[in-house]
């Protein structure tokens, strides 16, 4: 995939600022929050074409889906790939513009960890 222009650290930043909690953990490699920024940084394609809301609301659900263990579900389909959000399975979007994700429901889907 291509590499995106933007430098990762002004998105560190900027993901800091949104999530001041996760900090810490967007510094560390063995966590969830680095594994989100790492992947949405090198491996989303279409990465110069999100807005900074978009770039925070993917790596939440990257965030998200470390942390129940997402390669683990019965259904992860689209799931930390170039598909929009709005294609991942178990995601709902806005009607007006299909870009938010308004709900997720992933019953029975073998999601573990309390959030």
């Amino acid at each position: 995939s291509a590499s995106p222009t933007m430098e990762i650290e002004p998105l560190r930043t900027m993901l800091k600022r949104a999530s001041p909690g996760s900090a810490s953990e967007l510094h560390n490699g063995n966590t969830n929050q680095y594994r989100a920024l790492f992947w949405l940084y090198y491996d989303q394609e279409n990465y110069d074409n999100y807005t900074d809301a978009e770039r925070i609301q993917l790596w939440t659900l990257g965030t998200f889906y470390y942390d129940t263990l997402g390669h683990q579900w019965r259904n992860s389909k689209h799931w930390m790939t170039n598909a929009t959000v709005c294609e991942w399975y178990g995601l709902t979007c806005d009607e007006e513009t299909n870009t938010w994700v308004t709900e997720i429901s992933l019953p029975n889907n073998r999601v573990r960890r309390d959030l």
